[in-house]
């Protein structure tokens, strides 16, 4: 495990270099790394709890369960991203993706100590959010050997998925909730 190479691998992805996407997904001495840079979104995550709250207790279960929590999501997301980019033609395997998606996991440290920042946090990590769509394209274009467009719809297929699926999620548990107190008839 060479983590100052997972480190320059990941910064080189987020600038958007697609050398180090392919050099990331096709080495799996990456793969261990991945879990690193994932504990140490946790702990970026854990600092602005704490930053927030004051509450160490809070906090180690904020690594805890940023640990648990990033791994399942990476898995979650490299998986839709995986069978979506299989639908446009994709050939590379499950691993080759998520081997480049994992490292720059690590800019969840960023986005967990900005959380802490009321309001401008908020922004910022929107902005975050919006490159990392960006690196997306990166990822998928050259894991994949796919051009921008194919790249650009695999993101966009696989954001329509989640959105889908965000307000199936929002209408039950909406529902649930006024039914259990009674502001829903249930016949």
């Amino acid at each position: 495990m060479d983590l100052g190479l997972g480190f320059n691998r990941a910064l080189r992805i987020l600038k958007l270099d697609g050398s180090a996407v392919e050099e990331s997904a096709r080495d799996p001495g990456m793969t261990t790394v991945v879990f690193v840079m994932i504990l140490l979104a946790a702990l970026g995550s854990a600092i602005g709890l704490l930053i927030q709250t004051g509450e160490v207790v809070g906090a180690v279960f904020g690594i805890i369960g940023g640990l648990i929590g990033g791994i399942i999501g990476l898995l979650i997301a490299t998986l839709l991203t995986w069978i979506v980019a299989m639908i446009f033609g994709g050939k590379a395997d499950f691993m080759e993706l998520w081997r480049p998606y994992g490292l720059v996991s690590i800019v969840g440290v960023i986005t967990g100590i900005l959380a802490a920042v009321p309001a401008v946090g908020q922004i910022l990590n929107i902005v975050i959010f919006l490159y990392l769509l960006v690196v997306s394209v990166v990822i998928i274009k050259h894991v994949y050997d796919f051009s921008i467009g194919k790249a650009v719809g695999v993101v966009v297929v696989e954001l329509a998925i989640i959105l889908v699926i965000a307000i199936v999620l929002a209408m039950l548990f909406g529902a649930a909730m006024f039914a259990s107190i009674g502001a829903l008839p249930i016949q």
